[in-house]
């Protein structure tokens, strides 16, 4: 069996929902330690989602990381804790998106492309292209 199909929603073998996450503490006595802690919130993943192989998308740490309905995410992504991405989405390959990062309704990302915080969101029907970095979004730019 190549994946996993739930309500309309396809999960390829190996992706993962990633439950616990590194968490740096420091302390005298080890000053940059990490622990592995549990994440209290969830996972919200809309009808018609398709995940590639290998994703992997952090569970939350109060409240949800939400994937919207028809959103198509391909092999090799990493999508952060509290992370929101609208309807109908496009995230190709090699994408990193951080924590809390919102993306609204229609964005595409290409390929090996990075948001980062603290907490960037993309307006609806956006365009990133391949190898960008977004940090932080101006307004009426649609594409980077």
């Amino acid at each position: 069996m190549r994946e996993e199909c739930v309500d309309r929603r396809a999960l390829h073998r190996p992706s993962r929902l990633r439950d616990r996450q590194p968490t740096a503490s420091a302390s005298r006595s080890t000053p940059a330690a990490t622990t592995r802690s549990r994440r209290s919130g969830t996972w919200s993943i809309g009808d018609d989602v398709e995940i590639g192989a290998n994703t992997t998308i952090d569970r939350a740490t109060t409240d949800s990381t939400r994937i919207g309905d028809g959103t198509k995410i391909d092999n090799l992504v990493q999508i952060g804790h509290n992370v929101v991405i609208g309807k109908h989405c496009i995230i190709v390959a090699q994408v990193g998106i951080s924590g809390s990062t919102e993306l609204e309704d229609y964005v595409t990302i290409g390929g090996q492309a990075g948001l980062v915080g603290p907490h960037p969101r993309s307006a609806r029907a956006r365009m990133v292209g391949a190898q960008s970095g977004v940090i932080e979004v101006g307004a009426g730019r649609r594409r980077w």
